[in-house]
């Protein structure tokens, strides 16, 4: 007797595990659905994805795996980028400076100064007063 009652209380676990997995997938598939795909504005309406339900099951013993907590950055200090050691030493001449000058001073190739600095001129931070010559915006 006390081993049917333990068998039963096995399968009842079991069952109540495979429910709540079950239930977490609905819960996980109605927020995917609920929040609007990466680049839409709320007011906007998400487009209708066709996709089965998953629901994993769990076999006696076995726990379902643990949400992991979210980690926070610490704020390290960032090291300035190539842009932005290019970008100071053409905003510190404001005549302009050459490609060979900014490539003495910041140690850099000739060819990294060059389409950063074309990168910079699109974006209409720096101009060219001559090939090979910039100057601050």
């Amino acid at each position: 007797m006390d081993s049917e009652i333990k068998r039963i209380f096995q399968i009842s676990g079991y069952l109540i595990r495979s429910f709540s997995n079950g239930l977490e997938a609905i819960a996980k598939h109605i927020e995917a659905m609920t929040r609007p795909p990466f680049g839409q504005t709320q007011g906007s309406e998400p487009p209708h994805e066709n996709r089965p339900l998953q629901i994993t099951r769990f076999s006696g013993g076995q726990s379902p795996p643990k949400p992991k907590k979210p980690t926070t950055a610490k704020s390290k200090p960032q090291s300035p980028t190539k842009t932005d050691i290019i970008m100071g030493v053409i905003n510190a001449a404001e005549d302009g400076i050459d490609v060979e000058t900014i490539a003495q001073e910041t140690g850099f190739d000739k060819n990294t100064i060059r389409s950063t600095a074309s990168r910079l001129k699109r974006q209409g931070k720096i101009k060219s007063t001559k090939q090979g010559v910039y100057a601050p915006a």
